[in-house]
Order: structure tokens, then sequence, then C-alpha cells
């Protein structure tokens, strides 16, 4: 079973999670979120992934089974929360 991943940030911390995304046989990057169109749309390309700007909307309506937080740490709470209310 592949776990399909969310990513929440595409920041430069985003850059230390992505290999296990381009080599994981067990989990695959099914999205990408970030408020910067520019950097969520260069991951977005690498992986042919569909993309969203606003991490409320994206939990609530991307095809992911988890997701990968990689906000600045003051963002966490916020984005997590919105992740475990859409379950």
């Amino acid at each position: 079973m592949t776990v399909h991943i969310g990513l929440i940030g595409a920041g430069s911390v985003s850059q230390a999670h992505l290999p296990a995304y381009r080599t994981g046989d067990r989990v695959s990057l099914a999205a990408v979120c970030d408020a910067d169109r520019e950097a969520r749309q260069e991951i977005a390309s690498e992986f042919d992934v569909p993309v969203w700007g606003d991490f409320e909307t994206f939990v609530e309506e991307a095809d992911i089974d988890a997701v990968d937080i990689t906000l600045p740490h003051n963002l966490h709470y916020p984005a997590a929360r919105a992740a475990l209310r859409a379950n």
C-alpha cells in the first residue's frame, strides 16, 4: 500500500523531505500547498502533482492520506489542526 502525502510548505525545509518522495516505494507525494506560487509550482512540476495556495482548502480537497508539514514552527499548529479537522 502506498501512502499519499500532501506537502504543506514548499520552502527550504521541504528540500530535506523531498528525497523520501523521490525514492520511496511506500509513500508518494500526491499534492503540494504553499502560499508562494513559484515555490509550490517548482515542486509540483517535478512530481507532477496538483497545487493549492492555502492549507485549509488543501486538506479538504486534496486526495491525500496524510500531511507533511514543513512550514515555519509558528504555523505548525494551525496547519495540523486543519488537517485533523479534515480527517
